[in-house]
């Protein structure tokens, strides 16, 4: 749908190494009073050698319904680098779809930093797979999920090749009627022996009325690998929650605190700064709100 409504695509091309100061900012608004569906498509090419750090800013407003369908199609060639760090903040009608599909050659490295936090129902589907030998993904993220906000990402990890190596470390909150979706996979193909491949799932409930489903998954067709997978999902520690009220913080304020730790795991591998600043500002104020609502 995507390919056949997309009507023109952002090409990114680069052939330099990255540097720290080299940032490249995509910002996609879906804003104004009338309904509207949009679909972006950009396709990213990285050289041998190259680096590249894309921010991907996703915004809309709550005055009338949307519909993004969106594709970033990433061909990363030998010893490249990529950085992706994504926010989606779409507005309380706003339904989005998203597609981010990666193929790395060999000692390619792809990393995405991934933060969503808006929209009335949004999917993320992640994809990478390690073509060449030694190549590695790391992809890590964050999802709050309030009111009635059904949020769903499915990261999938294709170890290709021998000596690959794939990080998937997510962290979910719900609240209210809010419903999360984690079903992430790793799939090492026949041949790509010397694999190392790590996934996470932990995920926190702040309402009864919330859930979380999360399903991390290994389809192993090699003999010689490191694979390990895990997943929690649970409520606030009410041990916890005492001793922070016994140290003179309200239920609201430790409730808060205890919330801001959890997904402080994510936080700190968003190295960006500006980055870092907006997802930390808009977290915060939903999850000020929502504490507010609970009490």
């Amino acid at each position: 749908m995507n390919a056949a409504f997309c009507g023109d695509a952002l090409l990114i091309e680069a052939d330099r190494p990255v540097t720290t100061d080299a940032v490249l900012h995509l910002q996609i608004d879906a804003l104004g009073d009338e309904a509207t569906m949009s679909h972006p498509r950009v396709l990213v090419r990285l050289a041998a050698g190259a680096g590249l750090r894309l921010v991907v800013h996703y915004r809309g407003d709550d005055r009338a319904e949307r519909f993004v369908n969106a594709v970033i199609d990433v061909d990363a060639g030998e010893r490249s680098e990529l950085q992706i760090y994504r926010l989606q903040e779409q507005g309380a009608k706003s339904f989005q779809i998203e597609r981010i599909e990666a193929a790395l050659a060999r000692e390619a490295r792809l990393v995405v930093r991934d933060a969503s936090l808006g929209g009335s129902l949004a999917r993320l589907d992640l994809r990478a797979r390690l073509a060449g030998s030694g190549a590695s993904a790391e992809l890590t993220g964050l999802f709050l999920a309030d009111g009635a906000r059904h949020l769903d990402t499915q990261p999938r990890v294709e170890h290709a090749a021998g000596g690959t190596a794939s990080v998937q470390d997510y962290r979910g909150i719900a609240a209210g009627r809010g419903r999360g979706v984690i079903n992430s996979k790793v799939v090492v193909n026949e041949g790509a022996q010397k694999s190392v491949s790590r996934q996470t799932s932990r995920n926190l409930l702040l309402s009864p009325g919330a859930e979380i489903d999360t399903k991390p998954e290994l389809e192993i067709r090699a003999d010689d690998v490191q694979c390990n997978h895990g997943a929690t999902t649970g409520q606030l520690d009410p041990a916890a929650l005492f001793y922070l009220r016994s140290r003179g913080l309200d239920e609201r304020a430790a409730r808060s605190a205890l919330t801001r730790a959890f997904a402080g795991a994510v936080f700190s591998r968003m190295d960006l700064e500006p980055f870092a600043n907006a997802v930390h500002a808009e977290f915060d104020a939903r999850l000020d709100r929502l504490l507010a609502e609970v009490a």
